[in-house]
């Protein structure tokens, strides 16, 4: 079983040592380790560089400069670079680091051994949640029995499983269902589209630690969003988060229903997804469309024009 655990990086000097020496000291080998860094300004390469020099261990370490395809914005240029990534990678099983984040010594192992003894699709572990001086916030939990499982259909999209830093999905996976469209993000649709496939397991162990911190240069908007430097930075940013939420989930719901209408046996369809789950997941959407409205309205009142999915232009 090839491994390659990826992570891309952008304009991360401030975190990127502690995060890539927690990739590169993970327990499991052999594997590669790839950075893929999107045309960074402050160092955050040369940082990579050095690193991966001086490394002397059992894995192949690779730093790659993402080739500029023109696409701005920050799914739709993450997803093209994603997509160049896939073509330079060997592995069967892909993990994901983020720059900013670290994982623990095991979480490689562990998520290999998960891949090895159930053949999921996509794996999922218990991680923690920090803020900017590395305390403890919280964790990820998966309500209901307790120990490794299988993840429900339902419960996934009740626990939001899958949407976090702490990524794991088979090759074959992402080949059937990518690269991601437009503005598809792969933490909230390859999740759901494992289920169409072997399944989702959930490792109980925190395996990663997701630090959130104020950073225009987040790959999550959250932290672009705390990072706003007025009122009206922070609108149009959270509008833009809505609205990519609001595609994301629809996007979802369109993959499903395309799979689900490519099923049939000779009286009736078999439902791939239960209905008070598909429920659920329409209750997802048009509340994300209801946060949507609400912003926008703020916006209108306040006289504060959007800024468009690319956010060039700068706040009104």
């Amino acid at each position: 079983m090839k491994v390659s655990f990826i992570v891309p990086t952008r304009n991360k000097a401030k975190w990127v040592e502690r995060a890539a020496n927690s990739y590169l000291r993970q327990t499991y080998s052999p594997m590669e380790i790839v950075f893929f860094d999107q045309a960074s300004s402050d160092g955050t390469l040369e940082i990579l560089k050095d690193l991966a020099a001086k490394y002397d261990g059992p894995n192949k370490v690779r730093v790659l400069n993402c080739p500029d395809q023109g696409i701005g914005g920050t799914s739709a240029g993450m997803n093209a670079d994603i997509a160049w990534v896939h073509g330079e990678i060997e592995g069967d099983v892909i993990l994901w680091g983020n720059a900013d984040d670290f994982a623990y010594p095991t979480r490689t192992e562990k998520t290999v051994a998960a891949f090895r003894d159930f053949n999921p699709s996509w794996v999922s572990c218990r991680q923690y949640f920090m803020n900017a001086a590395l305390v403890i916030q919280g964790e990820t939990q998966l309500p209901g029995p307790s120990g490794d499982r299988w993840v429900e259909f339902g419960e996934c999209v009740r626990n939001q499983v899958g949407s976090s830093g702490a990524l794991a999905y088979a090759r074959d996976l992402w080949t059937k269902h990518g690269p991601m469209r437009g503005l598809e993000q792969n933490d909230i649709v390859l999740p759901y589209m494992s289920f169409l496939e072997r399944g989702m397991r959930f490792i109980a162990e925190p395996l990663h630690t997701y630090v959130f911190h104020a950073d225009p240069n987040n790959q999550g908007i959250g932290g672009q969003i705390d990072a706003a430097k007025t009122d009206a930075e922070r609108l149009q940013k959270a509008e833009v988060n809505a609205f990519n939420l609001v595609s994301n989930w629809r996007s979802v719901i369109e993959r499903l229903q395309e799979a689900q209408a490519k099923v049939t046996t000779t009286d009736i369809q078999k439902p791939l997804v239960p209905p008070d789950a598909m429920a659920a997941m329409n209750e997802f959407l048009w509340g994300n469309v209801r946060h949507w409205e609400e912003v926008r309205r703020a916006m209108t009142l306040a006289k504060i024009r959007p800024v468009g999915l690319h956010m060039k232009a700068e706040p009104a």
